[in-house]
C-alpha cells in the first residue's frame, strides 16, 4: 500500500438508513440556521426596545445599535477570517490524522491552529482596541463608534480563537 493511502471499509446501507443518517444531521443543522435567522431579525427590536426602556430616546437607540451592529462589529469580527480559514485548510488534515489513528499529529495540528490564532489574535485586538477612533474614522466616519470596538475587545478577541 502506498504510503499516503487511506484504507477505507465498504458497508453497504440501505436507503432507509442513509435517510435517517442524513436526517439526523440536516433537521438539527438546519433548525440552528432558522434559530439564527429569526434571531437575527428579532435583535435590533430587542436591543432598541431595552436602550428606550433604559431613558435612551428611540432615535439615539437606533443610532447607537448601529454603532455596535454596523461598525463596531464589522471591524471586530474581520481578523475572524484568519481563524476560519485555518478552520477549513486544517479538516482533511485532521480527519486524515484520526481516521489512521494518529492522535499524536491531531494534538499537533490542532496546537498550531491554537498558536497561530493566538499569535495574529492578540495583536489583532490590540490594534482593534488601541487605534479604535482613526479606525471607525476611516472606515465608517463614524469616531464615536470606537468606545463599542474598545468595549468588546474580549468578545472580538474570542472570535479570533
Amino acid at each position: 500500500m502506498a504510503k499516503n493511502a487511506v484504507n477505507v471499509r465498504s458497508v453497504e446501507l440501505r436507503g432507509s438508513d442513509v435517510r435517517k443518517r442524513l436526517l439526523a444531521v440536516s433537521i438539527p443543522t438546519t433548525g440552528m440556521r432558522i434559530f439564527h435567522a429569526i434571531a437575527n431579525a428579532v435583535e435590533p427590536f430587542l436591543i432598541k426596545g431595552a436602550l428606550v426602556a433604559a431613558g435612551i430616546s428611540g432615535t439615539l437607540a437606533v443610532d447607537h445599535y448601529g454603532m455596535l451592529a454596523g461598525v463596531a462589529m464589522s471591524i471586530g469580527f474581520f481578523p475572524a477570517f484568519i481563524a476560519h480559514s485555518i478552520m477549513i485548510v486544517m479538516i482533511p488534515s485532521v480527519s486524515e490524522a484520526y481516521a489512521l489513528g494518529q492522535y499524536d499529529l491531531v494534538k499537533k495540528r490542532v496546537r498550531q491552529a491554537i498558536l497561530i490564532t493566538f499569535g495574529y489574535g492578540v495583536p489583532a485586538v490590540m490594534v482593534m482596541y488601541y487605534f479604535a477612533y482613526p479606525l471607525t474614522q476611516l472606515f465608517f466616519d463614524s469616531p464615536q463608534a470606537a468606545v463599542y470596538l474598545q468595549l468588546l475587545w474580549p468578545y472580538f478577541y474570542a472570535t479570533c480563537l
